[in-house]
C-alpha cells in the first residue's frame, strides 16, 4: 500500500521547488549568469523536481498495480499506456525526465544556457506534469 503521507510530502517539497524555481525565473539574462548561485540552485532545483515528479508517478504506478516500470522514462510510458496520459504529455514528459537524466549523469554537459532556457522556456512543463499528477492523484 502507498502512504499516503509520503506523497503527500512529496507535492509539497514539488510545490515549493516550483515556487523557488519561479522566484529565479524572474531573473534577467544577465543578472541571472552574473551570480553562479542563481545557476546552481536552479540546477539543483530543477533536478530535485524532476526526481520527485517521477517518484510520485512511480507511488501512482505501485498503488494501481501498473507493471513495473524498467528506468524513469518507462514510468512515463505506463501512465501513457494506462490512458493516465495523452501522447503529447507521454512525449513532453519524458524529454522532461531525459532532462534530468543528462542533468545527473553527464553533469559537464548541462550548461547554463540549458538551465536558464528551462526556466524562461519549459517551467510551465513542470507545473503541468505536477497538474496531471495531481489530478491523476486525486481523480478530480
Amino acid at each position: 500500500m502507498v502512504n499516503k503521507e509520503k506523497i503527500q510530502n512529496k507535492l509539497d517539497f514539488i510545490k515549493n521547488n516550483l515556487e523557488k524555481l519561479n522566484i529565479m525565473r524572474k531573473y534577467n539574462k544577465e543578472e541571472f549568469f552574473s551570480n553562479f548561485e542563481h545557476i546552481y540552485a536552479s540546477e539543483h532545483l530543477i533536478q530535485t523536481t524532476i526526481q520527485a515528479l517521477t517518484d510520485t508517478a512511480g507511488f501512482i504506478i505501485a498503488s494501481r498495480k501498473f507493471r513495473a516500470p524498467k528506468n524513469s522514462v518507462d514510468i512515463i510510458e505506463i501512465l501513457y499506456e494506462n490512458k493516465l496520459l495523452d501522447l503529447d504529455q507521454r512525449n513532453l514528459f519524458q524529454k522532461i525526465i531525459r532532462f534530468r537524466n543528462i542533468v545527473v549523469h553527464l553533469y559537464n554537459g548541462v550548461n547554463e544556457n540549458m538551465v536558464f532556457e528551462l526556466l524562461q522556456n519549459n517551467l510551465k512543463d513542470l507545473e503541468e506534469l505536477f497538474r496531471v499528477l495531481i489530478v491523476v492523484i486525486t481523480g478530480e
